[in-house]
């Protein structure tokens, strides 16, 4: 076989096309972006409540809340 490995095709390699773990990854993203909720100026009394319950995980949180 033989290759070309002249200088050109080394500076400037052929454009890829996404893989479709990218593909994937963006409609993962899109789904996920679909269930957030924005607590805005909360946020630091958020992070306040979880870090007094001792909790590592801001889910974990969102489980003590709903349970009460």
């Amino acid at each position: 076989m033989d290759h070309d490995y002249s200088l050109a095709s080394v500076e400037n390699p052929p454009k890829r096309k996404r893989s479709r773990s990218t593909e994937a990854s963006r409609l993962w993203d899109k789904r996920r972006n679909k269930t957030r909720i924005s607590i805005g100026v909360v946020f630091s009394r958020w992070r306040e409540l979880r870090d007094k319950l001792g909790l590592d995980r801001d889910s974990a949180l969102t489980y003590v809340l709903i349970d009460r």
